[in-house]
């Protein structure tokens, strides 16, 4: 049953990476979109800065699920072989 164990850390890996990725995106095009809707209302002046958002906190989580899933990962791994080995 450690099988599903590793799947379930694998899965969180990728949760972790998804993550990242989602938010680098958001962190790219955000300015873009400040700029589009700047130009809409014509008003004020347009900084990129006023449209960056903070996604720190939510990257190190990620980090956090990545080296979590990898440990995991090399746990149940280990503990399967250990098992099979002895079979």
């Amino acid at each position: 049953m450690n099988k599903i164990a590793f799947f379930l850390s694998g899965l969180t890996g990728i949760i972790g990476l998804l993550i990242i990725m989602v938010t680098e995106i958001i962190q790219s095009v955000m300015p873009f979109l400040g700029r589009a809707a700047f130009q809409t209302a014509a008003s004020g002046s347009y900084t990129p800065a006023d449209y960056y958002i903070d996604f720190s906190i939510l990257q190190y989580f990620s980090f956090f699920l990545i080296i979590l899933s990898i440990i995991v990962s090399i746990l149940f791994y280990r503990v399967d072989k250990s098992k099979n080995d002895t079979d």
